[in-house]
């Protein structure tokens, strides 16, 4: 772009120096839409333009990051605009615009740019405002810049700001020319920063030998320790893994600053916040020369730190490190030193994938060494499945089976649950123990029916195992009937299981088999002769099982070729039984038209249902088409059945299916008299509801209220019944006094003798019940009042009614009080 001026002093000013953003501003200011074409063509304007122009740039803010136009110029190096800038209006500016621009310039290393800072009357002074831009020089690695700010009187030591650690930073940035400018203009060498590090502990850290060198040669100090409890053998160690691992290229300066460190008497055996040397460190990470170093030096290989109390030796094992063990076995570290849990290093490698490892340590260690739980070598290598470790065990003798005071598993078991059928056959072979039960009573042969290992069921059974002992709370045949393994099933009864066995509950295998559905399984049972019909501690057979649960199949295998016979005896046991219904269905779906059989008694299962009042089964019954109306020898139907047995639920079901609510039986007799009969108030009440008669004649002439007034005339008295019993007397004889009440409401006249020349009334007198005289006297004279009500009778004649009533009471009550007056005279 065109010169656009020479200012005082002829120094040449192009309109680029100035930022882009001014440039519209200026074109505005000028009016012109042109500002280049005007700086070519307006040169006799030049003299005056110029100094215009930069005092308008003196107020000028960079948009969006409001930075004056010196921060512009010192970002792009600019250093002849500021020059300007500050020559015409350096007491425009703000301080802190011009600290901003002289902080970047030494940030960035732009020499001239400070210098214009510092050399322009009336801006800065480095003694005063240079102390940052003097830490930032430095930092950045500028010394010439910083060389610059020190002679010009700028000092380290006024910085207000307890966050800046000079000697830190340029030793981290590996900045030796930095390093010993610090140290000669007085930083001391012991200065720590916030996590209370010296720098030597920074160079050791980042692995420079010549820097940590030099700083040793200054004198500081080898022991010092940092916040982490970190020394500088920790940091030269790189340890600390929160900041990224050595590369492996650095490993070997590394050590070398271990050795100098160690020669200048740097303390190896102490320990970080974790309670770990630098040696179990290094042999865990498997840093051998370090480890090489530390011994030939001294540190102590048997060492036990940390919460775990290891040793490097089981460091190295953790690590997976084969070299370091080697390194350490050759400087006599002690195989057999335990950690808090008992375990050598030896039980850590067997456990582990290194097999070079545990052969190391096979023939120094101890293999009979147990740890806290009882395990010894054997055990852990059980577990981890290290077959070479368990041979070479094996051979030796070592024990194979021990308890334990924990909840942790017998070898054996451990095998056979991961599944080393290998290793249990050698376990097998060499004589372990088949016998022993772990805190759940399973040995390991119930482990392997509970994990359905076939393979291994049959080598306890090749190696002496008997199917018939009971392991625990179990039997081994039962165990596997409730896995539904029919392959293991078939096992155990060719070796010699017993099918009739039965447990605790009295059930046997068949059982079990028919309460799950394994259908494959009671088929192998019922081969080998498994009984059917016995029965468990509940009364349930095996078939009634597979029916409950509606496994038809399995009922067919069990029943053959399904006889009638047996098929009613199943279904009266069904009925019987609480929760029989779902057998019931079974049976009925087997043979639907069994439910029109009969007993000798002429009773068919509709009538045995209702005995039971087992309402269920009625409705199952009826819905395959149960006649609701058959007979039995005595003429009675289902209904009657339930009605004199006092069996509400049936006598509902059966209504509800239609049943006719006035039959009557071969004597005349009605539901509602034999509900009467056996003083059944919800019976009795179901039957009225349904529209039963309440007045209805049997044929000795008796009706409902004749029925109940004879059945409470007859109820044995109290002192009669066992006190558990007395509630159950007292809930009958109120629901008889009940039913006279309600049949009495609904119709029944205990005045009307009937065909027996006797009501009801008088039946309670020849009984000499007099409570029930009353009773029935008082219900007749309630009904017939509100009879009267219902039927419209006038006010007046039910008021005089009423009051005739009540002087009747009053006399009643006068003849009472003459008889105590001459009872009292007398």
């Amino acid at each position: 772009m065109a010169g656009l001026s020479k200012a005082a002093g002829a120094r040449h000013v192009t309109l680029s120096l100035l930022p882009p953003e001014m440039h519209l501003e200026i074109a505005s200011w000028l009016s012109t839409p042109d500002l280049s074409s005007l700086s070519r063509t307006a040169s006799f304007f030049h003299d005056i333009l110029t100094p215009t122009l930069y005092r308008r740039a003196l107020a000028y803010k960079v948009p969006k990051t409001g930075s004056s136009v010196l921060y512009w110029a010192t970002c792009f190096r600019r250093a002849s605009v500021i020059r300007i800038l500050l020559e015409i209006g350096s007491d425009t500016f703000e301080e802190y615009d011009v600290k901003e621009a002289l902080e970047s310039a030494a940030e960035w290393g732009y020499l001239d740019v400070v210098e214009n800072f510092l050399t322009r009357p009336s801006t800065l002074s480095a003694s005063e405002n240079g102390h940052f831009a003097f830490y930032l020089a430095l930092t950045g690695g500028h010394m010439p810049v910083a060389r610059y700010l020190c002679n010009a009187g700028a000092d380290l030591r006024k910085l207000y700001c307890e966050e800046l650690y000079v000697l830190h930073e340029v030793a981290r940035n590996a900045d030796m020319e930095a390093l010993r400018f610090v140290l000669d203009i007085g930083v001391e060498i012991g200065e720590v920063n916030n996590l209370n590090q010296t720098a030597l502990h920074i160079a050791a850290g980042i692995g420079h030998y010549q820097m940590v060198q030099f700083l040793l040669e200054k004198g500081a100090d080898v022991s010092a320790i940092d916040s982490f409890g970190f020394t500088t053998l920790f940091h030269a160690a790189s340890v600390d893994r929160r900041f990224k691992a050595p590369q492996p290229d650095s490993l070997t300066e590394r050590a070398a600053i271990i050795k100098l460190l160690v020669a200048c008497g740097v303390n190896m055996s102490a320990s970080d916040a974790n309670d770990l040397t630098v040696l179990h460190y290094v042999c865990e990470f498997g840093w051998t020369d370090m480890t090489q170093i530390l011994i030939k030096a001294g540190a102590d290989v048997s060492l036990r730190s940390g919460a775990s109390r290891v040793t490097p030796l089981h460091c190295a094992v953790e690590g997976n490190q084969v070299d370091i063990v080697t390194e350490l076995l050759s400087a006599h570290a002690n195989p057999n030193v335990a950690n808090d849990l008992g375990r050598i290093p030896l039980h850590l490698a067997v456990n582990g994938d290194n097999i070079a490892i545990a052969d190391l340590l096979l023939s120094v260690s101890d293999t009979t060494y147990m740890d806290k739980h009882g395990w010894s070598t054997l055990h852990h290598a059980a577990v981890s499945g290290n077959v070479r470790v368990i041979d070479a065990l094996l051979k030796k003798g070592d024990v194979i089976s021990l308890p334990n005071g924990s909840d942790d598993e017998f070898t054996l078991h451990k095998l056979v649950r991961s599944r080393r059928v290998d290793l249990v056959e050698a376990f097998l072979e060499a004589g372990a123990d088949m016998t022993l039960e772990e805190v759940q009573n399973l040995t390991a042969f119930d482990v392997a029916i509970e994990t359905g290992q076939a393979s291994v069921v049959d080598l306890f059974l090749y190696y002496g195992y008997d199917p018939s002992d009971i392991d625990g709370f179990s039997l081994p045949l039962h165990r596997a009937v409730s896995k539904g393994d029919e392959a293991i099933v078939s096992l155990l009864i060719d070796s010699g299981a017993d099918v009739h066995s039965v447990n605790t509950r009295g059930m046997s295998a068949l059982h079990l088999a028919c309460i799950d559905g394994y259908e494959d399984i009671v088929d192998t049972l019922m081969e080998w002769d498994a009984d059917p019909d016995l029965e468990d501690e509940d009364g349930w057979s095996p078939l009634m099982h597979a029916l409950h649960n509606g496994y038809i199949n399995i009922a067919e295998l069990m029943i053959g070729e399904l006889d009638d016979s047996i098929l009613i005896s199943l279904m009266q046991q069904a009925i019987e039984l609480d929760s029989g219904d779902r057998i019931l269905q079974s049976l009925i779906d087997l043979n639907p038209v069994i439910v029109s059989n009969r007993d000798s008694d002429g009773a068919t299962l509709l009538h045995l249902a209702a005995a039971w009042d087992n309402a269920p089964a009625i409705r199952a019954l009826v819905d395959e088409g149960a006649d609701i109306l058959a007979v039995d020898n005595k003429t009675r139907t289902p209904l009657h059945i339930a009605a004199l047995s006092a069996r509400p639920s049936a006598v509902q079901a059966l209504l509800e299916a239609g049943h006719d609510p006035d039959i009557r039986d071969g004597k005349g007799k009605a539901p509602l008299h034999h509900a009467a009969a056996a003083k059944c108030l919800q019976s009795a009440m179901l039957l009225i509801n349904h529209g039963a008669n309440p007045v209805a004649l049997d044929t000795t002439g008796l009706t409902p209220l004749h029925r109940i007034v004879l059945a409470l005339i007859l109820h044995p008295p109290a002192s009669s019944f066992e006190d558990d019993d007395i509630p159950d007397f007292v809930c009958r004889l109120m629901d008889g006094f009940h039913i006279v009440k309600t049949l009495i409401q609904h119709g029944a006249d205990p005045l009307d003798v009937g065909n027996v020349e006797y009501s009801a009334v008088q039946a309670a007198e020849v009984g000499s019940n007099m409570v029930l005289v009353d009773f029935i006297i008082q219900a007749y004279e309630n009904a017939q009042y509100f009879q009267m009500i219902g039927d419209g009778v006038p006010k007046e004649m039910l008021v005089t009614w009423k009051l005739n009533e009540e002087e009747e009471e009053e006399e009643e009550e006068e003849e009472e009080e003459e008889d105590e007056y001459y009872e009292d005279d007398s």
